[in-house]
């Protein structure tokens, strides 16, 4: 006959109660452990998620930046353009220059070709004009055109210089 021999004293045993209570703590310790190791996978997703979102959105962030400096370069050159255009339209109507570039275009085309232009200045009643040349000839054909063409109210010669290095110089007046 075998007899099960157990060398554990009787007070040291467990009884059924504490090894239901043992067990039931298992698996309470059990399903937290589960609910932890969940837990914190959830938590580490979320955070892999959160995290590459921060960073999108601050290239994003960079990347608008960058393009809002660009636009507020782009307006000053605007705001820069529209001001200048502005002037320019406001001393265009102020100004008519028309007459002025008549009497130039003028005398540009009757100028012979040893003949130059030097200095040429416009104010509201009146054109100065500076003019070299080789030959008399081009001043003579020069200022009987200025005389006969009835474009200006009066000629006048403010100054006439012969200089063999500059050749002719004539200092002219124009009135409208």
């Amino acid at each position: 006959m075998q007899q099960d021999i157990n060398l554990i004293p009787t007070s040291s045993r467990t009884t059924q109660e504490m090894s239901r209570k043992t067990s039931g703590i298992e698996a309470v310790l059990k399903i937290l452990f589960v609910f932890l190791t969940i837990s914190l996978l959830t938590i580490a997703v979320i955070y892999g998620i959160l995290y590459s979102g921060l960073s999108e959105a601050k290239k994003e962030r960079e990347k608008l930046t960058q393009e809002l400096v660009a636009l507020k370069k782009s307006e000053a050159r605007l705001v820069v353009l529209r001001d200048r255009l502005t002037k320019v339209a406001f001393l265009r109507n102020k100004y008519d220059i028309s007459g002025e570039y008549a009497i130039l275009n003028d005398l540009l085309q009757n100028t012979t070709s040893p003949t130059q232009l030097v200095k040429f200045s416009m104010n509201p009643e009146s054109v100065e004009a500076v003019i070299t040349t080789e030959s008399s000839l081009g001043m003579t054909k020069l200022l009987s055109h200025l005389v006969g063409s009835g474009l200006y109210s009066r000629v006048v010669m403010k100054s006439f210089e012969y200089s063999p290095s500059t050749a002719y110089r004539m200092e002219l007046l124009l009135g409208k």
